[in-house]
């Protein structure tokens, strides 16, 4: 996977294959209180090169821009990882970095999901770490 953070003028950065598109995720589910929709965009994805888990990268291999492709409940399962104890970090608040992205600040909302570059610095986290992780809650 293309890291967003890499100098694009190192040529161990640039794709040396396949086709690059942008994926965006979204998943739609409910709770007891409301319905929720989390959104994820990717740049600069190889389906053919990248590992996806259940069908999800045959599913994405030759759709075309705008397709969309709607994956299985046990494809969704993957996406989410079930509750891992060992893997629950207590965080102060001050570990999320609002102002990750340019020219937006982002606060941390309890269920959403972000790249985990947004703790850089915290628990071992480097800054293009793009694997996400999951707020379960707000202390104030």
């Amino acid at each position: 996977m293309r890291d967003p953070f890499a100098d694009p003028n190192n040529s161990e950065a640039r794709p040396t294959q396949g086709v690059a598109v942008d994926v965006g995720f979204t998943l739609d589910w409910a709770s007891a209180e409301a319905r929720h929709r989390e959104c994820l965009f990717l740049p600069w994805l190889e389906p053919e090169r990248d590992r996806w888990p259940g069908s999800l990268g045959a599913g994405l291999r030759g759709l075309g821009a705008g397709a969309a492709h709607e994956a299985s409940r046990e494809t969704a399962a993957a996406l989410v990882p079930h509750e891992e104890t060992d893997r629950v970090l207590e965080l102060p608040a001050s570990a999320f970095n609002r102002g990750l992205r340019r020219h937006r600040r982002l606060e941390p909302r309890a269920g959403c999901f972000y790249p985990r570059a947004f703790l850089a610095g915290h628990a071992g986290i480097e800054a293009g770490d793009r694997e996400l992780f999951r707020v379960e809650a707000r202390k104030p």
